[in-house]
C-alpha cells in the first residue's frame, strides 16, 4: 500500500482564510500550539490503515510573524522526528497554496486527504479500496 498511497493533511496555527478574505465568517485559529490533536490522528489513522510507512506530507499554513505559529511550527518538526514517513511542508501563502503544494507533491497513483482533526469512526480496508480503483476505472 505505501507504494500506491500518499497522505495528505492541513494544518495551521493561525488561519490564513478570514485573514485573506475580509468579512471571513468563521474564525478557526488554534488555541494552543500543541501537536497532541495531529498525533492523535497521526496515531489513530495508521493503526487504522495498519501502517506507519506510508509517506504523509503534512503542510502547516504559516504565519512566520505569530509567535504561535512559528511554536506550533518548531513542535511539528519535533512530531516529524518522531514519525519518520512524515515530511513537511511550510507554506505561508495561505491554504489554497498549501492545498496546492501537497497535492504537488503526490508521486503515487493515489492519495488520501486526511484533515488534521478526523479520524475514522470504524474499521476500513483501504487495500480493498485500492483494490477496486485499480480494478474499475469508474471507480
Amino acid at each position: 500500500m505505501k507504494d500506491n498511497l500518499t497522505i495528505l493533511t492541513t494544518t495551521h496555527f493561525k488561519a490564513s482564510a478570514h485573514i485573506l478574505e475580509r468579512g471571513y465568517p468563521a474564525n478557526h485559529d488554534r488555541k494552543n500550539t500543541s501537536t497532541e490533536l495531529i498525533e492523535y490522528m497521526i496515531l489513530n489513522l495508521y493503526k487504522k490503515l495498519n501502517s506507519n510507512e506510508i509517506i504523509h506530507y503534512i503542510s502547516l499554513d504559516h504565519d512566520p510573524k505569530n509567535e504561535g505559529s512559528c511554536e506550533y511550527l518548531e513542535n511539528l518538526k519535533l512530531l516529524s522526528k518522531k514519525h519518520p514517513n512524515i515530511r513537511l511542508i511550510i507554506t505561508i501563502k495561505g491554504i489554497r497554496e498549501s492545498i496546492l503544494n501537497l497535492i504537488n507533491s503526490v508521486e503515487t497513483k493515489y492519495f488520501l486527504w486526511f484533515e488534521h482533526d478526523w479520524e475514522f469512526n470504524s474499521n476500513i480496508s483501504l487495500v480493498s479500496l485500492l483494490n477496486l480503483m485499480d480494478k474499475y476505472n469508474n471507480i
